[in-house]
């Protein structure tokens, strides 16, 4: 699991995560084929854990908007 690896790192997450297999996980994974737009010659600028490290840092410093804090 990438995602929940490189966001551990960024934030500092240091728990367990725990995964109830016999319940249905959600949404079916879905894979992005980039493979056209890397024909364009198009080459992403960021890295995952840049991406996620960035998009991390800017909610830690702007938070929820009033109207999404309401709803949790």
């Amino acid at each position: 699991m990438a995602v929940a690896c490189c966001s551990r790192s960024v934030t500092g997450f240091a728990g367990e995560l725990d995964f109830d297999t016999s319940k249905p996980d959600g949404t079916p994974k879905k894979l992005l084929d980039t493979s056209r737009l890397a024909a364009t010659g198009w080459q992403p600028r960021i890295g995952l854990e840049d991406g996620i490290a960035s998009t991390y840092t800017w909610y830690r410093e702007h938070g929820m908007r009033s109207d999404q804090k309401a709803r949790t």
